[in-house]
Protein backbone atom coordinates (compact mmCIF):
# COMPACT_ATOMS: atom_id res chain seq x y z
CA UNK A 1 0.00 0.00 0.00
CA UNK A 2 1.50 3.32 -1.08
CA UNK A 3 1.33 6.74 0.45
CA UNK A 4 -1.74 8.86 -0.30
CA UNK A 5 -1.37 11.16 -3.29
CA UNK A 6 -3.33 14.12 -4.61
CA UNK A 7 -3.18 12.46 -8.04
CA UNK A 8 -5.64 9.85 -6.74
CA UNK A 9 -8.30 12.50 -6.07
CA UNK A 10 -10.99 13.32 -8.64
CA UNK A 11 -9.88 16.95 -8.95
CA UNK A 12 -13.05 18.46 -7.50
CA UNK A 13 -11.92 18.38 -3.86
CA UNK A 14 -11.93 21.79 -2.14
CA UNK A 15 -14.04 23.18 -5.00
CA UNK A 16 -17.28 23.71 -3.14
CA UNK A 17 -16.59 20.51 -1.19
CA UNK A 18 -15.03 19.95 2.22
CA UNK A 19 -15.09 17.42 5.01
CA UNK A 20 -15.05 18.06 8.75
CA UNK A 21 -13.70 14.98 10.46
CA UNK A 22 -14.92 13.82 13.86
CA UNK A 23 -12.02 15.54 15.63
CA UNK A 24 -12.81 18.88 13.92
CA UNK A 25 -10.08 18.68 11.29
CA UNK A 26 -11.11 20.24 7.97
CA UNK A 27 -9.99 18.49 4.78
CA UNK A 28 -10.81 19.14 1.09
CA UNK A 29 -13.03 16.01 0.88
CA UNK A 30 -13.53 12.68 2.63
CA UNK A 31 -10.95 11.02 0.37
CA UNK A 32 -8.48 13.84 1.06
CA UNK A 33 -8.17 13.15 4.80
CA UNK A 34 -4.39 13.17 4.38
CA UNK A 35 -4.58 16.91 3.54
CA UNK A 36 -5.58 18.66 6.78
CA UNK A 37 -6.16 22.35 6.17
CA UNK A 38 -7.04 23.39 9.68
CA UNK A 39 -9.43 22.86 12.53
CA UNK A 40 -12.90 24.21 13.24
CA UNK A 41 -12.22 24.69 16.95
CA UNK A 42 -11.84 28.43 17.53
CA UNK A 43 -12.59 29.18 13.88
CA UNK A 44 -15.61 29.45 11.61
CA UNK A 45 -15.90 27.50 8.37
CA UNK A 46 -15.95 30.81 6.53
CA UNK A 47 -12.67 31.75 8.23
CA UNK A 48 -11.24 28.31 7.47
CA UNK A 49 -12.06 28.59 3.76
CA UNK A 50 -10.50 32.07 3.61
CA UNK A 51 -7.29 30.93 5.30
CA UNK A 52 -3.89 30.59 3.63
CA UNK A 53 -3.74 26.92 4.69
CA UNK A 54 -7.03 26.14 2.87
CA UNK A 55 -5.81 27.92 -0.27
CA UNK A 56 -2.53 26.00 -0.12
CA UNK A 57 -4.27 22.63 0.24
CA UNK A 58 -6.75 23.48 -2.54
CA UNK A 59 -3.91 24.53 -4.85
CA UNK A 60 -2.10 21.23 -4.22
CA UNK A 61 -4.93 19.21 -5.82
CA UNK A 62 -4.48 18.87 -9.57
CA UNK A 63 -7.57 19.66 -11.62
CA UNK A 64 -8.82 16.66 -13.50
CA UNK A 65 -9.04 16.88 -17.27
CA UNK A 66 -11.80 14.26 -17.12
CA UNK A 67 -14.30 14.68 -14.31
CA UNK A 68 -15.25 11.16 -13.15
CA UNK A 69 -18.24 12.50 -11.26
CA UNK A 70 -21.66 13.15 -12.67
CA UNK A 71 -23.03 16.69 -12.32
CA UNK A 72 -25.30 15.81 -9.39
CA UNK A 73 -22.93 13.45 -7.58
CA UNK A 74 -21.48 14.33 -4.21
CA UNK A 75 -19.53 12.38 -1.61
CA UNK A 76 -22.75 11.57 0.25
CA UNK A 77 -24.76 10.58 -2.86
CA UNK A 78 -26.19 7.08 -2.38
CA UNK A 79 -26.21 6.50 -6.14
CA UNK A 80 -22.40 6.60 -6.05
CA UNK A 81 -21.99 3.50 -3.88
CA UNK A 82 -19.57 0.98 -5.27
CA UNK A 83 -17.98 3.49 -7.65
CA UNK A 84 -21.20 4.75 -9.18
CA UNK A 85 -20.77 7.95 -11.12
CA UNK A 86 -18.39 9.42 -8.55
CA UNK A 87 -15.26 7.32 -8.26
CA UNK A 88 -11.81 8.49 -7.15
CA UNK A 89 -9.30 9.09 -9.92
CA UNK A 90 -7.95 5.57 -9.60
CA UNK A 91 -8.16 4.66 -13.24
CA UNK A 92 -11.48 2.95 -12.69
CA UNK A 93 -14.12 3.62 -15.25
CA UNK A 94 -17.14 5.28 -13.62
CA UNK A 95 -20.37 3.36 -14.00
CA UNK A 96 -23.95 4.33 -13.50
CA UNK A 97 -25.63 2.83 -10.47
CA UNK A 98 -28.93 1.08 -11.16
Amino acid sequence: MGLPSTSALCGRCANGIAAVLSDGTVTPCVLGRFLPAGHVQGNTLQGMFASPSWRQVAASIPASRHDPCGPDCGPNDDSCKGGGTCAPASGLTPTTAD
